[in-house]
């Protein structure tokens, strides 16, 4: 269950990241540029689309502390999997085990 929570967690920050911060920010660029009269306007709307792409993925100055929860969060999550998965690998095996030479018949 925890496993596909992740699972989610991560779709939904991906979908976040591409869709509503990446490609809002290039539109955002692709406009300025055309309406750039000079290179310094260009380098300018540049700065300003990478410094967007930064605070809204949450990589900015102000986000410090919410990267600082979300690394604990992602570590303690990390954990959690790589405990569940050698459980799940030997639950497996043992389901296996138990069922070898048997029919559904036996059932």
């Amino acid at each position: 269950m925890l496993t596909s929570e992740m699972v989610h967690f991560v779709h939904q920050m991906q979908y976040y990241i591409l869709f509503e911060v990446l490609e809002c920010s290039w539109d955002v660029l692709i406009k300025q540029v055309q309406q750039a009269e000079a290179l310094d306007d260009i380098i300018a709307a540049h700065q300003n689309f990478l410094l967007t792409v930064k605070a809204g993925a949450l990589l900015d100055d102000n986000s410090r502390v919410c990267h600082f929860h979300n690394s604990l969060t992602l570590r303690r999550l990390m954990s959690y999997i790589y405990m569940e998965h050698p459980f799940l690998m030997l639950l497996d095996h043992t389901q296996r085990r138990s069922t070898v030479g048997r029919t559904p018949l036996d059932e």
